[in-house]
């Protein structure tokens, strides 16, 4: 029976890299493109809505300098002379149109307390149009702007539309110069909301713009909110001014060329472009690095394999160069075509050397403290170094592997030595002033990189010096732990706090994560060795003594450790040392660059 020919392994291999990433390439391009599009139109969106905004601060800075103009006037001796019927002259040396327009007035008014309209004046060509009655009433009693019963230095003003023009209008009670005695009645000063106005706005906003009174255009409801209308070339904002009586005043429209989404387009697409060159890349990279890397070895240790099947030779080896998965494999193999090739015999040998081989692992546990860790520092240097190195990606992974076996190893020893040496009542432990804030913030540089892998941060809500009576190393390896294993299991939806306080003679630490919590009934068995909650069953790796040992070295400077933890809150690990004195304290810290005021 003939076998039915089907791809090769470096054929499904390079189908498989080339159609997924091809398919992860696109995704990325076209999420990457729409999403850069809704931010780049958003954007425009905000800018409009800014400009339209910046003309509403211009109206309103227009009717401050109009307010500042009617006060100095208002506010004058001669004024309110005038009004009391004491100075006969004022409207013919003051009140002409020379004194007004240059500094943008179109019409002016008093009355008195009784609401009769005492003088006005349109300050206009001929000097004879009379000014609107609209405008009148809102300094008789019970206009809008009539009202100065609390504040006869208040400044009401605003928009207000009659007889079909729109003006900006401010009001002030007329007042002596030393604001004393009552007032006699009241002026308004108002511009004309015209052609040559809007002119001068879009002037000082630079703005291309269009003010329409409200009796000539389609005007919203003032409460909805401003619209933008797009073409292809231009983007209008436009919004409503609304008057002082609530009603809508003007139409405003500002108008504008869309650069914005024009060269963020470019931007984008040429993003994309080279997106896609470095995709296609990479796909490439991959194919090259998978078959050097995997298939070819497979293929290899595949043909050994068959050798020996069809040769039924147990002496054939495959070649074991590699030290990864594959080298371990092949390693594997060797060693299963060693034990076929044994005799009876080779049992007893194989016993022996077990047996040996337990003695030598007794004296290893015995010695770990001093002969692992100086040839571990050497192999994590050597990584490190091979890490500054440019590496294929699969070599580059394989040295981080080494990085991190290495460093967890040098923790188990550390932990396992602390264990033996807090059992054994030896471990050495300088009890002295610590700034425990500087402390904290150690912790927080060092666990940084690990609290970014996990998609978090370590925070710290005290910036002072806080004291407490302490063994420097000791209590940085307690916030380690506790910081560490916040981050692990803490979740990433807020950072991990650090919060320091004195209170009384104790110094409190707390470490405050936003993880799932802990049940009640499991927090007793939170601090007992190798006992890691059921966490053995996840995805998260450890041995459950660091809490074991940070208890420890806690009691051993004489402090405290609680838990307090609420099941979706979160958990937070409260240590309480002694505070130091506060002699000692201004001592120690001022040494160290810090300042404690004394006690």
């Amino acid at each position: 029976m003939s076998r039915t020919r089907s791809l090769s392994i470096r054929a499904k291999t390079t189908v498989f890299v080339v159609m997924t990433l091809g398919v992860l390439i696109g995704l990325i391009a076209v999420i990457s493109f729409t999403s850069s599009l809704w931010r780049v139109e958003a954007i425009e969106d905000d800018h409009a809505l800014e400009q339209l905004d910046r003309v509403n601060r211009q109206l309103d800075n227009s009717l401050a300098d109009l307010g500042g103009t009617n006060s100095d006037w208002a506010w004058w001796d001669s004024s309110f002379n005038y009004l009391s019927g004491t100075d006969p002259d004022y409207v013919e040396n003051n009140l002409y149109a020379e004194a007004f327009t240059p500094i943008g007035v179109d019409l002016i008014a008093f009355a008195d307390n009784d609401g009769g309209i005492v003088y006005q004046a349109w300050f206009d060509d001929d000097g004879e149009q009379p000014i609107p009655e609209g405008l009148l009433d809102t300094i008789r009693p019970g206009g809008r702007f009539s009202d100065f019963t609390t504040d006869t230095r208040a400044t009401p003003g605003g928009v207000i539309a009659a007889d079909g023009s729109v003006f900006l209008v401010t009001s002030r009670a007329i007042l002596q110069s030393d604001f004393g005695g009552e007032p006699p009645g009241i002026m308004i000063m108002a511009r004309v909301i015209d052609a040559g106005f809007v002119t001068e706005l879009a002037a000082l906003t630079g703005l291309d713009l269009r003010l329409t009174p409200c009796s000539s255009a389609d005007c919203a409801i003032p409460t909805l909110e401003p619209s933008i209308v797009k073409t292809a070339s231009s983007i209008s904002a436009s919004g409503v001014v609304v008057a002082a009586d609530g009603t809508s005043a003007l139409h405003l429209q500002v108008d504008g060329p869309r650069d914005i989404y024009e060269q963020s387009i470019d931007g984008i697409l040429s993003v994309l472009i080279v997106a896609i060159a470095v995709g296609v890349l990479a796909v490439l990279l991959t194919i090259a690095g998978l078959r050097r890397l995997v298939v070819g070895p497979l293929e290899e240790l595949g043909a050994t394999v068959a050798a020996v099947g069809r040769t039924n030779d147990p002496s054939l080896r495959a070649n074991v160069d590699r030290r990864d998965e594959i080298g371990n494999l092949a390693a594997d193999l060797n060693l299963m075509l060693t034990r076929l090739e044994r005799s009876q015999n080779q049992l007893l040998d194989a016993k022996a050397e077990i047996e040996g081989a337990s003695t030598a692992k007794s004296k290893f546990l015995s010695r770990v403290s001093h002969e692992v860790r100086t040839p571990l520092n050497g192999v994590l240097a050597y990584a490190q170094l091979l890490q500054l190195d440019d590496l294929e990606p699969d070599a580059a992974d394989s040295v981080n592997q080494i990085v991190v076996a290495a460093r967890h190893i040098t923790q188990l020893v550390d932990e396992f030595l602390d264990i033996a040496r807090i059992e054994a009542g030896a471990i050495p432990l300088t009890i002295e002033t610590v700034d425990t804030t500087a402390v904290a913030t150690e912790v927080i540089a060092i666990t940084q990189p690990v609290a970014a892998e996990h998609g978090t941060s370590v925070m710290t809500t005290t910036t002072v010096p806080v004291a407490a009576a302490a063994d420097t190393l000791r209590l940085r390896q307690v916030l380690l732990n506790l910081v560490s294993n916040a981050i692990k299991y803490g979740g990433t939806s807020h950072p991990v706090m650090i919060h320091i306080e004195e209170r009384a003679d104790r110094t409190f630490i707390v470490v405050k994560d936003h993880g799932p919590g802990i049940a009640a009934d499991q927090i007793h068995r939170l601090f007992v060795p190798f006992d890691r909650l059921d966490a053995d069953r996840g995805t998260k790796s450890g041995t459950g003594i660091g809490l074991s040992v940070t208890k420890q070295l806690v009691e051993l400077m004489n402090g405290t450790i609680e838990v307090v933890s609420e099941q979706g809150t979160g958990t937070a690990f409260i240590v309480s040392l002694p505070a130091a004195a506060s002699d000692s304290r201004e001592q120690e810290l001022t040494t160290t660059g810090s300042t404690v005021a004394r006690a």
